[in-house]
């Protein structure tokens, strides 16, 4: 087991032993995050895409489908 500097606990547990994100022991969790890290990178820096117009779009989609989940409660009598 791998200590770091000198210290009682290992360098799994310091990273954050439970989550295993950066360690790459859980491979779904770890995968998933990978893949949503480089689609924020592509949308930023290849697609050139505005902070604030995504924050927009992704505001507008949240009102639209809340709109739609509303009006279809109430025609279903949910």
């Amino acid at each position: 087991m791998l200590k770091l500097f000198g210290r009682e606990r290992p360098i799994h547990e310091i990273l954050g032993s439970g989550k295993d994100i950066l360690l790459w022991r859980n491979k779904a969790i770890s995968g998933a995050h990978f893949i949503g890290m480089m689609g924020i990178w592509f949308l930023f820096e290849v697609a050139e895409y505005n902070l604030v117009t995504f924050f927009c779009h992704v505001t507008i989609t949240t009102m639209l489908v809340v709109f739609i989940w509303s009006n279809g409660a109430r025609a279903f009598n949910w």
